[in-house]
């Protein structure tokens, strides 16, 4: 598994950043899970501690994305409102783009998304961790 950009091994991730300026481009490619999800959530946050005017969020290359994954994308996206410096989900891959549907999310990451999804993405983003019960 990587952060530096290199190409994902099966069952790890690489994750990219870069800048024009004037917006940040954090791109994902592999697997968004447990670990996955650690590594974009600091990318994310260091990116977030710069003036780009928005996050570009590029999951075109996720081939798998869990509920930790959804969770760190939400968490980045809640920072930005608070901030008013949005992220915006670049070309998700299929897999993301049926989670999203399935979490009835799919307007709430492109260009910050309509009020009531805005507010749904929120809520799950600040909701606790739960454990199930053995």
């Amino acid at each position: 598994m990587s952060a530096d950009g290199a190409d994902p091994r099966p069952g790890g991730f690489a994750v990219r950043q870069g800048s024009d300026g004037t917006d940040a481009r954090v791109v994902f490619a592999g697997e968004l899970d447990l670990v996955g999800a650690a590594a974009l959530d600091a990318v994310l946050e260091r990116v977030e501690r710069t003036e780009a005017r928005r996050i570009l969020l590029d999951l075109s290359d996720v081939g798998f994305m869990d509920a930790t994954g959804l969770r760190c994308v939400l968490g980045a996206q809640a920072r930005g409102r608070a901030r008013r410096r949005p992220l915006v989900l670049v070309q998700p891959s299929r897999r993301v783009r049926r989670l999203l549907t399935l979490c009835q999310l799919e307007g709430a990451l492109s260009n910050g998304g309509p009020p009531e999804m805005s507010g749904r993405a929120a809520a799950l983003a600040a909701s606790p961790r739960r454990q199930r019960a053995r």
